[in-house]
C-alpha cells in the first residue's frame, strides 16, 4: 500500500472505513477488545491535549529572546552602540522589543485558546467495545474505538 506523506491522521483520513478498521484491528460491530485497548493506551497514551508546563508570564516573555534572529538583532544593536550609532542602536532595540512583545502576546493568546479548546472537548462519550455500548471518559478513547454519536453530540476525538 502506498504510504502518503503527512501525519498519521492525514494518512488515516484517506482510508476507506474497511481499511481504517483493518489498520486499527477493530470491528464496526464489536469494536475493540480489552487487550487491544490496553495495548493502544500503552502505545498512544491518553486522548488529551497537552498544554506546556506552567511558566510564569515573565519567563515566557524572556523565552521570546531565545530566537536566533532576535539575538542577531541585539548583537547588531550592541555593535551599533559600540561604533557610535546610538540612533540605530535605539531603533534596532525598539524594533526587537516590539517583535518580542507581539510574539509573547500571540503565544499567550494561543495558550489561552488551547485551554478553552480543552474545555470544549466533551468529557464523556459512548463507544462500542467488546460488542456493547459503554459510557467512558473521552480521555480513554484509543485509535480504533467506534464512537456512538447521536444528534447534537460533540465529537470527542
Amino acid at each position: 500500500m502506498n504510504q502518503a506523506k503527512g501525519t498519521i491522521c492525514v494518512r488515516s483520513s484517506r482510508l476507506s472505513v474497511e481499511e481504517a478498521l483493518h489498520q486499527e484491528n477493530s470491528n464496526s460491530v464489536t469494536g475493540l477488545d480489552t487487550v487491544s485497548i490496553q495495548q493502544k493506551t500503552t502505545i498512544h497514551g491518553l486522548n488529551e491535549i497537552h498544554i506546556g508546563e506552567d511558566e510564569t508570564l515573565f519567563m515566557k516573555f524572556l523565552g521570546q529572546f531565545n530566537d536566533p534572529l532576535i539575538l542577531l538583532l541585539f548583537g547588531s544593536s550592541i555593535l551599533s552602540l559600540i561604533i557610535g550609532q546610538t540612533e540605530d542602536a535605539i531603533s534596532i532595540t525598539l524594533a526587537v522589543v516590539i517583535v518580542v512583545t507581539v510574539g509573547f502576546v500571540q503565544e499567550y493568546q494561543s495558550d489561552k485558546a488551547l485551554e478553552e479548546l480543552n474545555q470544549l472537548v466533551p468529557h464523556g462519550c459512548r463507544c462500542i467495545r467488546e460488542g456493547h455500548i459503554h459510557e467512558i471518559d473521552a480521555k480513554y478513547l484509543v485509535p480504533g474505538d467506534i464512537v456512538d454519536l447521536s444528534m447534537g453530540d460533540r465529537v470527542p476525538a
